[in-house]
């Protein structure tokens, strides 16, 4: 089925081309970086076309990330509720990726208040920024100061391009005009293998260039691929001015620090995955219903105790991958605060007047503040990683 409609598309797509009606449509794409100084933006969507919102948010004092429609937390934590007001712009969320902080929206076809009263016309882009500062029990000026980041909106708009003329030729001559064929020798089944192997090296060359792109896609907008691109843009701009010293040094430390975190992530996933916490509490809960059965039967109070003995040390391999687990959040949240950290300063550096700065700057201070946060909480999940792994103590136990 799926075959034969490609190939009548086909056929109505020459049929429509060669009367002269309009071709395939293209997507034009509308760019921009949006910061946090005005909670509404304009967009021009038609029908058919959509936006990209990728971007964070970090609200300074208690590390709360925001992306376009979520909010997380530094214990990691994630629920709804991001920076976009969906229907309040007239738009409608449609596909998601959290890792990536990426999400699609696509017009509700209603008309918004807020947009048509500020005369932006529907849909426009809202920001919640009024409604995370009463949250927070702040100021909109105060917020607006204490948040670090931006937004990457791409406005997707289908453009269909003008009518295609295709000329008509006359009729071919009749068989008896074309001279006679001359013979071909005929192809030995060599020749046709050697065919088929060329056409299915090309096939299999196609295919490992496409998950190649398809990893490459999916990791370029990872927090880590984020930090190794600040500090390259970083160590390019400051690159030779010895004022700029110590920064240089700190960008260095912050962009080694996250590649460690990221690994750091990588081993305490390994571990809880390894460690088998359903497994755990299936034991736990044997030894608890082996324990209940003895008591009831009267057994004897050193079989009892050492069923408990063995229940408490499950219970405590349990609450360990639960602590690694929570590392694990912590670790990648630390690695977003340091991207929101070098692209911030990134912003301030592209700015004429803040571009004199000096190794005694305050942003300097909390960027180091930032790193030695980073390292101590990797030596605290380094020590927990350390304990050894539950699921070796529990079969022992």
């Amino acid at each position: 089925m799926r075959r034969t409609l490609v190939i009548v598309s086909g056929i109505v797509l020459h049929a429509g081309l060669a009367l002269g009606q309009v071709g395939p449509a293209t997507v034009q794409v509308d760019a921009r970086d949006i910061g946090f100084d005005v909670s509404t933006t304009p967009l021009s969507v038609g029908p058919g076309g959509m936006v990209r919102i990728t971007g964070t948010a970090v609200y300074t004092p208690d590390g709360t990330v925001w992306d376009a429609a979520t909010e997380s937390t530094l214990t990691g934590e994630r629920h709804d509720g991001g920076l976009v007001d969906a229907e309040a712009s007239g738009l409608v969320l449609g596909e998601r990726d959290p890792g990536t902080h990426t999400y699609t929206y696509v017009p509700s076809g209603s008309s918004s208040a807020v947009c048509d009263s500020l005369g932006l016309g529907t849909p426009c882009l809202v920001l919640r920024l009024p409604a995370l500062a009463a949250a927070h029990r702040r100021d909109l000026s105060e917020l607006r100061e204490d948040l670090s980041g931006g937004l990457h909106v791409e406005v997707h708009v289908p453009v269909t391009p003008p009518a295609v003329y295709m000329p008509t030729y006359p009729p071919p001559p009749p068989p008896d005009a074309y001279p006679p064929v001359a013979y071909e020798p005929e192809r030995s089944s060599w020749f046709w293998v050697a065919a088929a192997g060329v056409s299915g090296g090309g096939l299999v060359l196609s295919i490992a260039v496409l998950i190649v792109m398809a990893r490459r896609r999916r990791t370029r907008n990872t927090p880590v691929s984020r930090v190794q691109a600040s500090a390259k843009r970083l160590e390019r701009r400051i690159a030779g001015d010895p004022v700029k010293s110590r920064l240089s040094r700190v960008v260095k430390d912050l962009g080694a620090e996250a590649a460690s975190l990221e690994r750091l992530e990588r081993r305490l996933g390994e571990a809880v995955r390894n460690a088998n916490i359903e497994g755990l509490e299936k034991r736990r809960r044997d030894l608890e219903r082996a324990a209940a059965a003895l008591t009831d039967r009267g057994g004897e109070e050193a079989g009892q105790g050492e069923l408990k003995d063995a229940v408490a040390i499950i219970e405590g391999q349990i609450d360990r991958c639960r602590k690694w687990e929570m590392q694990r959040w912590r670790s990648a949240a630390r690695t977003e605060r340091i991207a929101t950290r070098l692209e911030a300063l990134e912003i301030e550096l592209s700015d004429p007047t803040q571009n004199k700065l000096g190794d005694t700057d305050p942003l300097l201070d909390k960027l180091q503040e930032e790193l030695e946060l980073a390292r101590a909480g990797e030596r605290e999940a380094e020590t927990l990683l350390g304990g050894g792994t539950p699921d070796s103590e529990a079969e022992a136990a």
